[in-house]
């Protein structure tokens, strides 16, 4: 058993001098609802409007000042991959907020490092579904996925998953970013060129125990899903 977080596929083991210590309070995706009160109605109707972050503290002990700034430098940045050891073949997205230290002597520092971590737990290691004809697919999570959707194909077309449709002009290859904050279409050069979708939503894979259709319109020879299946707990 090996005692450690990873940020972006790096082990927190890799700072010398550092011991993780403990991993902060457990909570699953905390929804945000909207409330309304309607005359003649018993308690409040309450709809899931989104799901609001949660914050997590983790504790460290370091053997040196050079180490406490390690650690701390560790975690810093936006929008990047925590896998914490007791929850296997998982991640969660996090933004680092702030830390704080604790001088004990010159050897021995306390350090708490307080992420803010995005809605939802990420299944790790899933491979993309690769589609060269209409199919079908199931989401393995149970809250509705934001996919990375990769289209092979030229002219003018269509990718259907579900009930959502989206009409696209293709030269060779484009990618469709469907996460929220991040959306974007981008051409066969990686670049942005959200004039290349004519019409319809971003896609979400709802959650269900029955798979959905999708459907490539004419000219697409190949569909690449990246489906990012994930969990509210």
């Amino acid at each position: 058993m090996t005692v450690e977080v990873k940020v972006n596929g790096v082990s927190s083991r890799t700072v010398r001098g550092c011991l993780l210590t403990t991993l902060g309070d457990w909570s699953g995706s905390a929804p945000r609802f909207v409330e309304e009160t309607v005359y003649g109605m018993n308690g409040v109707n309450r709809t899931i409007e989104a799901y609001g972050e949660t914050e997590r503290k983790l504790g460290f002990h370091c053997e040196s000042f050079e180490a406490v700034g390690q650690i701390i430098r560790f975690f810093q940045g936006m929008d990047r991959r925590l896998e914490l050891w007791p929850v296997p073949d998982s991640f969660y997205y996090f933004d680092f907020k702030e830390s704080e230290y604790q001088f004990h002597h010159k050897q021995s520092w306390d350090v708490t490092i307080t992420l803010a971590i995005k809605p939802f737990r990420y299944l790790l290691g899933v491979e993309p579904i690769s589609l060269t004809d209409s199919g079908a697919i199931r989401n393995l999570g149970d809250v509705f996925s934001e996919p990375r959707v990769t289209i092979y194909g030229s002219g003018a077309t269509s990718l259907t998953i579900g009930k959502q449709v989206m009409r696209l002009t293709l030269d060779t290859k484009a990618t469709i970013e469907c996460r929220h904050g991040f959306q974007n279409i981008y051409d066969k050069n990686d670049v942005i060129k959200n004039s290349i979708r004519t019409s319809g939503t971003f896609f979400e894979i709802p959650a269900s125990s029955d798979p959905i259709g999708v459907v490539l319109g004419d000219g697409i020879s190949r569909v690449e899903i990246e489906p990012r299946w994930r969990f509210q707990v």
